[in-house]
């Protein structure tokens, strides 16, 4: 029998894996990525002074996140990712919020060969960028 878990990759561990991304990204920002837990979830915050838009950052970032929202209804919705074998994620499937009477169409990328399905505990992620 063939086992359905899914790994599960924490919060901190994440939080390094986006640090180690932005660092690709944008070499010369120093960007502050903190993890942080709360009563039935949590959350990772980046930080930034001047450099990239808030934008290019959540292109980078939004992929990690696990939960969004869907104001229109005042209901979250959980994203399940994938993991290649050279360590990087990827969104995989959501059923968003439309079968709830929400705005959110649900959505699911194929597995590549070799992936493996984890559950990322990071709630949402937070870009904040700030001026010198």
């Amino acid at each position: 029998m063939v086992s359905t878990e899914k790994e599960w990759i924490n919060r901190a561990t994440v939080a390094g894996m986006i640090r180690k991304e932005l660092k690709q990204a944008f070499p010369r920002v120093k960007f502050s990525v903190r993890s942080r837990s709360y009563s039935m979830g949590g959350e990772i915050s980046i930080g930034w002074e001047d450099g990239p838009t808030t934008s290019r950052v959540q292109a980078v970032t939004g992929k990690y996140e696990d939960r969004h929202f869907d104001g229109m209804i005042d209901m979250e919705y959980h994203i399940d990712h994938y993991m290649l074998p050279d360590g990087t994620v990827h969104t995989h499937r959501s059923q968003g919020t439309q079968g709830s009477m929400g705005v959110v169409p649900s959505f699911e990328h194929p597995l590549p060969a070799g992936a493996r399905e984890v559950r990322l505990n990071t709630g949402y992620v937070h870009n904040n960028r700030s001026f010198s």
